[in-house]
């Protein structure tokens, strides 16, 4: 994801996202429900591959918003609505590994891209309207 970054000159308003998509995340996967089918709300969590998506999300909104790697940002950002689609951590948050050595929260990847994404557009949106005046 840094490459990503540093390939499509991510700038500050992007960093802010990504600072913002962190907690919010985060927080997201605090008030994450018990699910339906009799799934238990997420009581612990201890990685960052949360932030690894929100980062990839942040990243591809900049290509797309105003980077030189439009085309980029969009395959980025299709990939990325299409592996947590097939994760569908709606239904199951909560995933058991093959080996069965720990569970990987799938839940933290949809929280970590929603967030991210909607940082990104918020601060590019900021940065583009203080830049107007």
């Amino acid at each position: 994801v840094a490459l990503l970054g540093w390939l499509w000159h991510v700038n500050w308003t992007s960093v802010a996202a990504l600072m913002l998509a962190w907690p919010t995340s985060t927080l997201g996967l605090a008030l994450w429900p018990a699910g339906a089918t009799g799934t238990a709300p997420i009581a612990l969590y201890a990685g960052l591959s949360g932030l690894v998506h929100a980062a990839l999300a942040v990243a591809a909104v900049h290509a797309l918003w105003q980077g030189p790697s439009k085309v980029w940002g969009g395959i980025a950002l299709v990939g990325l609505a299409a592996k947590i689609a097939f994760e569908q951590a709606w239904a199951v948050p909560i995933a058991a590994t093959a080996a069965g050595a720990f569970a990987v929260v799938v839940a933290a990847h949809l929280a970590g891209a929603v967030a991210g994404v909607v940082c990104a557009v918020g601060t590019q949106l900021v940065a583009q309207g203080l830049r107007s005046k």
